[in-house]
């Protein structure tokens, strides 16, 4: 039996989960074939105050429930659609989730990379289905108002490297002066550039833009994506986003993005040291690969002009009927499925920590689930430390 209506249920306003505006795209997919499509918000500013979740599983009937944000749904609601007969799925982006038991109540979980989908499955012990995160492409050269390209950074913070942006576009600044720099400012600010150390401000071509409400603004003027994300679980969602708008990117190796760049632009290592716990400028010579990457993809027309073709080339097709035809096929009471390993986990680990783990620990913590011991990651403070 097919889908014929899908209620996506967000657990955190969307603005603060993406700027990419996933629901919004997924609902259009959907409406393209037909599918009814619904958002009910838990949380945040615009929730549904005057009427009650129940309310709404009575009024919609879905015939599934797809959760999004790091909260999933409530306890309580899940057991709501449970007791209706509807299926529910979680879609994770990230790796925040730290205990399965978190996902008692729903029936599946999405993620968008193989990347956290084998996470998942040595971290956890369960299955995740791997469908592309829901982007509507776009054409930037056909948007209003288009100014002088950029290298375009989106989010100064630590786990998106902040600390290799500011050293890059010093550097740039100084060597290059006439490419333009485009830092797009959301979580993180101009006050954590400012943070970092160094002044950009001494480089006439580094500027600023607060996150417009929607990301064409952001890349009609870009002509090359910057992404030197220094956390180990980066999901890559900025580079994807890029792709689909045909724009060529050069980011690190952390997480999914060589997997979600793939042959769409180049990938750099960072200094082992760089993670998103240090508060460390890398040095001038740390960062002359990158350096040179974006000049020689500045200065090439023709290399540039292939990875843009890559770039589009590469965006997922046919991801409504993707979505819809996995959706369809769940069952409700099923649970989330559990990963075959290879053998039976002997040890286990317990990795307390504050804000982040360190690359090269996390390096050997996923060698150690390699093996079949189970790690368990706790992120957490105390009234100290706080």
């Amino acid at each position: 039996m097919g889908v014929r209506r899908v209620l996506l249920y967000q657990a955190t306003p969307e603005a603060e989960t993406s700027p990419l505006q996933p629901l919004r795209a997924l609902c259009r997919y959907l409406l393209d074939l037909r599918i009814e499509c619904e958002v009910f918000e838990a949380s945040g500013a615009g929730s549904d105050v005057a009427g009650s979740f129940e309310d709404r599983l009575d009024r919609a009937r879905p015939d599934v429930l797809l959760a999004f944000g790091a909260q999933g749904a409530t306890a309580v609601d899940l057991g709501l659609a449970r007791r209706r007969g509807i299926p529910t799925a979680l879609v994770l982006r990230d790796s925040t989730l730290r205990r399965a038991s978190e996902l008692i109540g729903f029936d599946a979980v999405i993620v968008h990379s193989q990347f956290l989908a084998d996470y998942y499955a040595n971290s956890q012990g369960i299955r995740c289905a791997v469908l592309p995160e829901p982007i509507e492409p776009g054409d930037p050269l056909q948007a209003k108002g288009v100014q002088a390209p950029y290298i375009t950074f989106i989010d100064p913070t630590p786990d998106n490297g902040v600390f290799a942006l500011v050293r890059i576009a010093d550097e740039l600044g100084r060597r290059r002066p006439d490419i333009p720099f485009l830092v797009v400012e959301g979580r993180g600010t101009e006050a954590d550039l400012v943070a970092c150390g160094v002044d950009l401000k001494a480089h006439s071509n580094v500027h600023l833009m607060i996150r417009p409400a929607e990301q064409a603004a952001i890349w009609s003027v870009t002509r090359i994506a910057l992404v030197p994300a220094s956390t180990w679980d980066s999901p890559g969602t900025v580079a994807a986003a890029a792709k689909a708008f045909g724009i060529p990117v050069v980011a690190s190796e952390r997480g999914a993005l060589e997997e979600v760049v793939g042959d769409a632009g180049l990938v750099l290592p960072l200094p082992r040291w760089l993670t998103s716990a240090t508060r460390i400028l890398p040095t001038a010579e740390d960062v002359v690969p990158w350096v040179e990457a974006l000049i020689g993809l500045w200065d090439d027309a023709e290399q540039h002009s292939h990875y843009r073709a890559v770039a589009r080339a590469s965006v997922p097709s046919r991801v409504g009927e993707r979505y819809a035809r996995f959706l369809g096929g769940l069952r409700s009471g099923t649970g989330v499925p559990r990963a075959e390993v290879s053998r039976r986990c002997r040890w286990a680990v317990l990795v307390p920590y504050l804000h982040a783990i360190e690359y090269d620990c996390e390096v050997g913590l996923r060698k150690l689930e390699e093996r079949g011991v189970h790690v368990v990651r706790c992120r957490g403070s105390s009234a100290v430390t706080d």
